[in-house]
């Protein structure tokens, strides 16, 4: 959906498929700084090598709600069923989850 999310509010989106890169690499977006998502799930198989997430690759000051992942994971370095990596206390994550039954974390 979006390879760099800054200041926007994702509401009600979702992504499907393969998505694979090096860095910054997510279900749905693969960077986001300062941005809301709500709402929202992926899919989607995730192969990257740093900050790979089944949902958002990397997150900076940034809100995430009512969201979830279901996808295989794969990374190298970072990697994470819902978020890579984020910038924690200044990223809030609420209500969100992987799907870990179903899927796997490579």
């Amino acid at each position: 959906l979006a390879g760099y999310n800054s200041e926007v509010q994702i509401t009600k989106c979702f992504s499907t498929g393969d998505i694979n890169g090096r860095d910054n690499i997510g279900g749905l977006i693969g960077a986001n700084r300062y941005g809301e998502v709500t709402s929202c799930y992926s899919t989607a198989a995730v192969k990257g090598q740093s900050y790979t997430g089944g949902l958002i690759g990397s997150s900076e000051y940034c809100l995430l709600v009512d969201c979830y992942s279901a996808g295989n994971v794969t990374g190298e370095n970072l990697t994470g069923g819902l978020i890579g990596w984020s910038e924690l206390p200044d990223s809030f994550v609420i209500a969100c989850f992987w799907d870990i039954e179903s899927k796997y974390l490579a």
